[in-house]
């Protein structure tokens, strides 16, 4: 492990402990990954790679002030390269200073006329203020540099729904998709677009082929699985289990996810029968009563799903949701809304912390 004593700017022991709090990150969240970053600061050479990871997580917190201070003490160690210029842009993004963001990436497009990021920010910026032939020219740009960079994809299917330009789009997403099972953003984007335009069927024929294209792939199961349940049809999850099954090898993480793909698609007799099977193991208890907070909103009873979110906070001994948040709850239902996007969110990360402890 990375200690103090050998940490010098651009050492692969800086290196190694960025990657580190990247981990930290992944298993116990932003705010833990930030304390992390401000004792390797605060120990160790200030180099400009730390606190631009520092502003990074502290804009994922929405800290943007801070950020933005980050941001301006790694370009100041480190006036003569890029990445500190597009750290400083994004957080102006972020801010909605785009005339900021813009003189940020355009100074390190200068620096650097090869930065990938630099140019993908400038296009951002350009596709905020309507300048969408020229955000198309800067995304261009960017493939040209990294044809498989995903972000520019993204951003080239962004700009073409702004222009109205739904079938392009979709192509984007799809090419997306089908090269990388796990960008659930751009899973996400697909399905809700072709939803939008009726063209559903024809996104669940896609990604079934794709997953019968590439047998043992769990992820592409699973997407599969997720949106046919979504989409009303609960066989494409019940498949998934029973092959799983069949082969002797579903875990519990499988028949939750088969129990959530149930609930989504109404049949809730099914899901209150694989929530049984769950059984009453102590790490059990959280997910157990969060499932069936998913049932109880699922039959509009939203006080019965708070009550069930909030044991499983208990259970899984996180924060409960503060009273703040709960205060911008229209009703009943967007409260247990908030729960339930609270519980999902808190559970998974103290579940993802006890197994890294665990190894």
């Amino acid at each position: 492990m990375a200690t103090a004593s050998n940490l010098k700017p651009g050492s692969s022991g800086t290196r190694a402990k960025l990657l580190e709090i990247r981990e930290i990150e992944k298993t116990s969240g932003v705010s833990a990954a930030e304390r992390a970053l401000v004792d390797l600061l605060r120990e160790g050479p200030q180099t400009p790679q730390a606190f631009m990871a520092l502003a990074r997580v502290l804009m994922k917190q929405r800290k943007f002030e801070d950020a933005a201070r980050a941001a301006a003490k790694a370009r100041a160690l480190a006036p003569l390269e890029a990445e500190p210029l597009v750290a400083q842009g994004l957080v102006s993004f972020r801010m909605k200073d785009m005339s900021a963001a813009a003189e940020s990436f355009g100074e390190a497009i200068r620096l650097d006329p090869n930065s990938k990021r630099a140019h993908l920010g400038a296009a951002a910026v350009k596709m905020a203020g309507e300048s969408y032939e020229d955000a198309l020219f800067l995304c261009d740009k960017v493939l040209d540099l990294d044809p498989s960079m995903e972000q520019a994809h993204e951003l080239l299917a962004r700009i073409n729904l702004k222009m109205g330009r739904k079938d392009q789009a979709i192509i984007e997403l799809k090419s997306i998709i089908e090269k990388n099972s796990e960008n659930k953003r751009a899973l996400r984007a697909y399905v809700r677009l072709t939803r939008a335009e009726d063209r559903g069927d024809e996104a669940l024929k896609f990604l079934a082929d794709d997953a019968e294209a590439n047998p043992g792939d769990k992820r592409r199961a699973q997407r599969l699985s997720r949106v046919g349940a979504l989409s009303g049809h609960a066989e494409y999850a019940t498949k998934q289990y029973e092959d799983l099954a069949a082969q002797g090898t579903p875990r519990g993480t499988d028949k939750v996810r088969y129990t959530v793909a149930l609930i989504q698609a109404g049949e809730l007799d099914k899901a209150r029968e694989m929530v049984e099977s769950l059984g009453s193991q102590k790490l059990m208890k959280p997910v157990i009563a969060k499932l069936q907070g998913d049932i109880a909103l699922k039959t509009g009873d939203a006080v019965t799903a708070t009550k069930q979110y909030q044991t499983a906070c208990r259970a899984a001994k996180v924060e409960m949701l503060s009273p703040e948040a709960e205060a911008a709850a229209e009703d009943p239902e967007a409260k247990a809304k908030l729960w339930r996007a609270h519980a999902q969110k808190s559970i998974l990360s103290a579940v993802r912390g006890r197994r890294a402890a665990a190894n």
